[in-house]
């Protein structure tokens, strides 16, 4: 689901603020990964290889989309975290 929303992914996430470090901790990103993700771009050029490095590791470990969940909702991004739960918005609760 996370590849079919990447591009409405890239202008909402806040890469700043903790989430990278939270990421981090949940494995998902290495020191080198963040670095990148850190490298002076634009925010959608930051969360586009954000997204690419999420999205590598959610083919070798089915988890990766509950601890990147726990990661946006440790950082105050909850609102991504339903985006991502209701497809885009096409599902309602």
């Amino acid at each position: 689901m996370l590849f079919r929303l990447k591009v409405d992914l890239r202008e909402m996430l806040d890469p700043d603020f903790l989430l990278l470090e939270n990421l981090m901790h949940e494995k998902l990103l290495t020191d080198s990964e963040r670095q990148n993700v850190e490298y002076p771009k634009s925010l959608q050029d930051r969360n586009d290889t954000l997204i690419k490095f999420v999205l590598d590791k959610i083919h070798k470990d089915e988890t990766v989309h509950i601890r990147f969940a726990r990661s946006l909702s440790d950082t105050d991004q909850e609102h991504v975290c339903n985006f991502i739960s209701h497809n885009g918005g096409k599902i309602f609760s």
